[in-house]
């Protein structure tokens, strides 16, 4: 796991311009949190005021947006759905930049080990510091094999005694769609 104070180091040696902005108070972007622009060689991350009090999601969507930094290439950033190939293309950019992401924050070897100890979603997310929703991703990138196999192995232990832990690994698999 990367630690927050790397990811600021990075920041720092990609020579990143970092600021803080009320964005979803922006009529264009009430679910952002996060943004990455880049104009030639300079890279900026506009990050919601809102981060500042929520380490956990500061650490995802900072991690995300320096994802887009070393992920995007030379090319300006910044730029508009004009067609159905861009969108594509910017939709392959936004996969690119999570994977950063989840292999900076939540390393593939690291999760694995704590599924096998039967850690929840929101075990991962506390462990690793993170999101939940970063951990979905991270999970979806592995495969959905190691998560069921957790949870069956979990399920089959737990379940019989009521434990809380194996109800909410099941209903989150249940509501994530990674068991029927």
């Amino acid at each position: 796991m990367t630690p927050t104070a790397a990811l600021w180091g990075l920041v720092e040696q990609e020579e990143l311009w970092v600021a803080y902005r009320d964005l979803r108070r922006m009529s264009w972007s009430r679910l952002v949190l996060g943004l990455y622009v880049r104009a030639g060689h300079r890279g900026m991350i506009l990050l919601d005021r809102s981060l500042v009090d929520k380490p956990r999601l500061l650490r995802s969507v900072l991690a995300e947006e320096i994802g887009h930094h070393l992920t995007v290439g030379e090319q300006d950033a910044m730029t508009a759905y004009m067609s159905y190939s861009r969108r594509v293309a910017l939709s392959r950019d936004e996969a690119r930049a999570i994977r950063w992401a989840c292999d900076a924050l939540l390393p593939e070897p690291g999760v694995r080990t704590s599924l096998r100890r039967g850690a929840t979603i929101s075990d991962l997310a506390e462990e690793f510091e993170v999101t939940e929703w970063l951990v979905h991703r991270r999970l979806e990138f592995m495969g959905a094999a190691p998560l069921r196999r957790s949870i069956v192995r979990l399920a089959a232990s737990q379940v019989a005694v009521g434990s809380q832990q194996a109800r909410e690994v099941m209903t989150s698999a249940l509501l994530w769609g990674y068991i029927r």
